[in-house]
């Protein structure tokens, strides 16, 4: 299968080294200090105990020499995703799946404006990775899971076909028939964990660990279930508690990716997450007090410190 993924990060990367290394066709679009990395040494993946190199992973910062792909996988961020898909608009065929791993529940909406209907998936990641430099990426949690499918709801072949890759590269897929509500489940999560510890200034450990901070995110989830439900989204109902153990399964230290951008100075997707849940809520007139707080004080942050 030709798999192309756009974003460098530590979560594209984690997903090209596995699956190259599973066999299948994969073109990595980066840039910088990524891409000159693994132009000299190849991809380094740490996992547990395994550590390897895919010595050949074919990088470029040029996604029109490509062509179409049988399978885009996007992983920018989301203040990035529209400009990002204009610019591999050429990756996109007839019959291409494009498949969004953002945080949130809009990527595969700012997809279909710019290449058209019919290509965007649904799909969200449930895996911990860092860059621990330019070539290496390091997972940090045993959670391995990418949940992804149609947004109506089918299950086309061409879905199937691509879990069965991610099934051959030692990736845990899942297709799903209600990828909508997985979304808006990672999604009451993702509001939750990332402003509590964006706020409090510290790690997934110390807020579990904290009794009045482990309050303050549930009281965040709930209002963000609550939205969901007000729009007839069908999330399961242990997603509180589903989420809280999640948070068990990553190391102590761990800081979330929207804490790690305050501190690195750079933009951060707040706007996206709380900042959505909040403006939806509004529309409803749902009271959401802990997303507001919560966007008031981090929507300096929705654009860089540069």
């Amino acid at each position: 299968m030709r798999i192309a993924l756009v974003g460098g990060g530590s979560i594209g990367s984690y997903l090209a080294a596995l699956l190259s290394r599973g066999g299948e066709d994969v073109h990595l679009v980066c840039r910088g200090r990524q891409l000159a990395a693994i132009r000299d040494k190849g991809l380094k993946l740490r996992k547990g105990s395994d550590t390897f190199v895919v010595p050949s992973l074919q990088a470029t910062d040029d996604a029109s020499r490509l062509g179409p792909v049988d399978v885009l996988i996007v992983a920018v961020k989301l203040y990035d995703l529209a400009a990002s898909m204009r610019q591999v608009r050429g990756l996109v065929g007839p019959g291409t799946l494009v498949v969004p791993i953002q945080n949130g529940v809009v990527a595969h909406e700012i997809i279909s404006a710019e290449v058209g209907d019919g290509h965007a998936a649904g799909g969200t990641v449930f895996v911990s990775a860092v860059l621990e430099e330019p070539g290496m990426v390091v997972s940090r949690s045993a959670v391995d899971t990418l949940v992804f499918g149609e947004i109506d709801g089918s299950v086309s072949a061409r879905a199937e076909a691509f879990r069965f890759a991610c099934e051959r590269a030692g990736i845990h897929a899942e297709l799903s028939s209600r990828i909508v509500p997985r979304m808006w489940e990672k999604y009451v999560a993702i509001v939750g964990i990332n402003v509590v510890c964006s706020l409090a200034r510290q790690s997934v450990g110390f807020i579990r660990a904290d009794e009045r901070l482990t309050g303050c995110l549930i009281r965040a989830m709930q209002e963000a279930v609550a939205v969901a439900r007000a729009q007839d989204i069908d999330i399961a109902a242990d997603t509180i508690d589903r989420a809280l153990a999640f948070g068990k399964h990553v190391a102590y230290g761990t800081r979330v990716s929207m804490l790690e951008d305050i501190e690195a100075g750079k933009r951060t997707e707040v706007e996206w997450l709380n900042g959505h849940l909040v403006k939806v809520a509004r529309r409803l007139g749902i009271d959401v007090p802990m997303n507001e707080l919560a966007y008031a004080c981090l929507a300096q942050y929705a654009k860089s410190a540069g």
